[in-house]
């Protein structure tokens, strides 16, 4: 590399925040061209201080050497106001057509560009839709008009949602080592052909075991999916230590107070974090696969597909091997496991 025509600083010039070529845009033009001399003065430091090239000290305080020398030619950075702009060849003109657009616009309140063109053609008036469209930004912001779009658009939540009083995060390290150490809760949507409506179908799943329970309801209430808890706590071969569901409304409210009663420790989820709910989503899919895709039932009574969805849970935790667990059923595999853990006490109680 050649010499450095310019005389470098003895010290190095501290750079309080790394490089941001977005940033640094953002900023005045005076302020612009007195962080581009910090940024230079370093480079220069660098460059003297350890002999090194341009571009080892560009790469080493984060910039493109390319941009440190445009900024050495160009200290101060150019305007970027256009020197000439376009001037309507007949604002008379123009003006009446916009008064035309104006007119058609209250008549029609919530009609576009399109539909407004359409009806300056119809009344023989010669007019572009993109033309149309600048009139209606410009009356929107002399607050002639009003702009209608996304009105009756849900709104995204502003605050965020009521403390939960009992349920927890879900610990990093949370394993489940003995059956219904962890029973994991999610919510499938069924629709149904017919009517376009959706159907809830609730399951739950012991991390240990794999025996599974389900329910379908036709509301997503925390009512309902406490029904499936209150099943699990009453039918499963096992007490429950633990449940672990997503952050989804129906697994709030009564819900939670229930497992508080029945001193069920409640985990939530990190948001949009699924695979912290392996075990639940995977038995969805086989749900989908070995139920509603394969058996394809009919969805038009609710009680009689619950009926389904009791002999399909039947079948998956009496019958279906599981990789998992050495490709035994859940129940077997749950069997099997009391008798090697009631033979291991014995024989540490005689020795």
């Amino acid at each position: 590399m050649g010499s450095i025509p310019q005389k470098a600083p003895t010290e190095t010039t501290e750079i309080k925040r790394p490089y941001d070529a977005a940033e640094l845009r953002s900023l005045p033009r005076e302020e612009q061209a007195r962080q581009r001399q910090i940024y230079l003065k370093s480079w220069y430091a660098i460059r003297s201080c350890s002999n090194k090239s341009g571009r080892e000290a560009a790469k080493e305080i984060g910039i493109p050497v390319r941009t440190l020398y445009e900024w050495k030619k160009k200290p101060v950075p150019e305007s970027t106001r256009p020197h000439n702009f376009r001037k309507r060849k007949d604002p008379e003109r123009y003006a009446e057509l916009k008064d035309k657009v104006l007119d058609f616009r209250n008549e029609r309140k919530s009609w576009g560009r399109h539909k407004i063109q359409y009806l300056m053609t119809v009344a023989n008036f010669s007019i572009s839709v993109a033309m149309v469209g600048r009139m209606l930004s410009e009356l929107i912001k002399e607050g002639l008009v009003k702009s209608y779009y996304g009105t009756f658009a849900k709104p995204r939540r502003t605050t965020p949602l009521p403390p939960r009083p009992y349920a927890e995060d879900r610990p990093e390290n949370l394993e489940s080592t003995q059956p219904g150490g962890v029973v994991q809760f999610d919510t499938m949507f069924v629709k149904n052909p017919k009517t376009k409506k959706y159907l809830y179908h609730i399951n739950a799943i012991c991390c240990f075991t794999r025996i599974s329970f389900s329910l379908v309801f036709d509301k997503l209430t925390a009512h309902n999916a406490s029904l499936l808890l209150k099943k699990v706590i009453r039918t499963a071969p096992f007490q429950i230590k633990a449940v672990q569901t997503d952050r989804g409304s129906e697994f709030r409210g009564v819900f939670e107070s229930t497992c508080e009663e029945k001193g069920i420790k409640l985990y939530i989820n990190a948001a949009r974090t699924p695979e912290q709910n392996g075990c639940i989503e995977r038995f969805n899919r086989t749900t989908q696969d070995d139920f509603y895709k394969t058996k394809n039932p009919s969805v038009e009574n609710l009680k009689d597909l619950n009926k389904k969805v009791n002999e399909f849970t039947k079948l998956y935790n009496d019958l279906r091997p599981h990789r998992s667990l050495g490709n035994l059923p859940p129940l077997k595999y749950l069997k099997q496991y009391r008798e090697q853990t009631t033979l291991a006490d014995f024989l540490i109680a005689q020795s």
